[in-house]
């Protein structure tokens, strides 16, 4: 989860959005990558992979500025979350197309590296993924 939101203010907003800015937004990133960086180079059963590399920029635009479905699931997951941070801070109007495919680039290695950890442990800790993939929320403990 500490991923899912360090994820969503730093790549969902623009870079101009406060939240965006916030002074401890960069440690928190540096801490979360060395914890998932020691955990997997000492307990998981499978090294994390490296990122997919991200769509091309026409993609990523068809996308964004006309609603094409796409195909990528990673894509899907940025625009989703774009969407709802968007939502949330109440910003009008379409993103930028050109600043959300930056934020997209830097946001792929980041939340790929998140998802794969997040599902990689639950194995290890021998949980079905549908078991935890719940949205804030959705599950009562």
């Amino acid at each position: 989860m500490i991923g899912g939101v360090t994820s969503a203010l730093r790549w969902g907003l623009p870079k101009d959005h406060p939240a965006s800015k916030t002074r401890w937004l960069p440690t928190l990133i540096t801490g979360f990558d060395m914890v998932t960086t020691f955990l997997d180079e000492r307990f998981l059963s499978e090294h994390l992979a490296e990122a997919p590399d991200p769509v091309p920029f026409e993609t990523f635009r068809a996308a964004l500025e006309y609603g094409k479905e796409p195909s990528d699931p990673w894509l899907e997951r940025f625009l989703e979350m774009q969407l709802f941070m968007r939502r949330l801070a109440r910003l009008e109007g379409p993103p930028d197309t050109v600043k959300s495919y930056e934020r997209y680039k830097e946001w792929l290695p980041f939340g790929y590296r998140n998802r794969t950890f997040f599902e990689v442990s639950a194995r290890d800790l021998g949980y079905e993924l549908h078991e935890l993939d719940y949205s804030p929320g959705e599950r009562l403990f």
